[in-house]
């Protein structure tokens, strides 16, 4: 039998995997459950509460925790059906209990849906208790949490040079261009280096014909902005075929702290709104 193993949650490594895993275990259906986001809202926590087993480099099982600083929660305890019964489930949740308790958690809770006894009886193998309390929620609309920030998925972004452009077609060609003219980008993915966040990237989708076709990644400037949180921004900016990632021969601020891979490759800084 293939040795399992369980990790802390890599983006790179296992976001595929566990949308695959929740998609077919726990079929959420509301927007709020939808994979990406509930993805990418954990990792902005940066709480190290997120937890994916793996068997020969395929995600096979999840479970996340939260933790306020007196309770702590479970939550997203999935296992393929393939490998259940074989002690993954509770390995997962000992693995949540272990983090949530060098953290100093008195107390942790979870929530079952009625009828679900199966469920029940497992956490009850594993020291939980019934107990008689009435659960209560209050779904906020994304509207009117809070401002759109730019890092939201499926957000539009408009970005406006605020100097010449450079367009390069080859190694050895490159082009300056004076054209200041604005284009609209789509979000649909963060860019991360391990748990580093460094920026968006999604397809252009408006705006003039040489960045039709092209995805646009927005690299962040070091000016302490959180675009988790910010509706504008200053950024650099490069359009290709494929999405930026990271060059560790250069700090993330320079320009060859990132690169993308093919042409051709247009960037310069600009400004960014939602």
């Amino acid at each position: 039998m293939s040795a399992t193993t369980i990790h802390r949650f890599d983006p790179t490594l296992h976001r595929e995997g566990i949308i695959r895993l929740w998609q077919s275990v726990l079929g959420y259906q509301s927007a709020h459950n939808e994979p990406n986001l509930v993805i990418d809202q954990k990792l902005a926590l940066n709480d190290g509460l997120f937890f994916a087993a793996t068997c020969e480099g395929q995600v096979i099982g999840s479970i996340m925790a939260g933790y306020d600083g007196h309770r702590g929660w479970l939550y997203s305890l999935a296992v393929a059906p393939e490998h259940r019964h074989r002690r993954l489930g509770t390995e997962l949740v000992l693995a949540a209990e272990k983090a949530l308790i060098q953290r100093g958690c008195l107390k942790i809770n979870l929530q079952i849906q009625e009828g679900n006894e199966s469920v029940q009886a497992f956490y009850a193998s594993l020291g939980y208790d019934v107990e008689v309390r009435v659960s209560m929620g209050k779904r906020i609309p994304p509207a009117a949490s809070r401002h759109r920030a730019l890092a939201d998925i499926g957000g539009l972004i408009e970005v406006t040079p605020a100097d010449e452009i450079w367009i390069k077609t080859s190694d050895q060609s490159t082009t300056y261009l004076n054209d200041l003219t604005p284009f609209i980008l789509q979000v649909t993915q963060w860019l991360q280096d391990g748990q580093l966040f460094y920026g968006l990237c999604g397809p252009v989708v408006s705006g003039p014909e040489r960045y039709q076709g092209l995805l646009c990644s927005l690299i962040v400037r070091i000016d302490g902005c959180d675009w988790r949180q910010e509706s504008r921004s200053a950024a650099n900016f490069k359009v290709g075929p494929k999405p930026a990632h990271r060059n560790h021969s250069f700090a993330l601020g320079h320009p060859g702290g990132t690169l993308i891979d093919g042409y051709p490759v247009i960037g310069r800084y600009g400004s960014t709104r939602d």
